[in-house]
């Protein structure tokens, strides 16, 4: 539901906007399937994903 929420506005087709997103989500469903922490996901991929944010995109 929170992945659905959060790409709802944004277009995948327009130059590189949806990266930091793609990014984010790959970053919080890798340490799951690895470690299946839900917490460590969420905070690893919520952290990743505001960094690109705030310094990179």
């Amino acid at each position: 539901m929170l992945v659905v929420y959060s790409l709802k506005d944004v277009s995948l087709v327009s130059g590189g906007h949806g990266v930091p997103e793609v990014i984010g989500i790959a970053v919080t469903v890798g340490p799951h399937l690895w470690r299946r922490q839900m917490l460590v996901s969420i905070a690893g991929g919520t952290i990743v994903y505001m960094l690109l944010v705030q310094f990179v995109f």
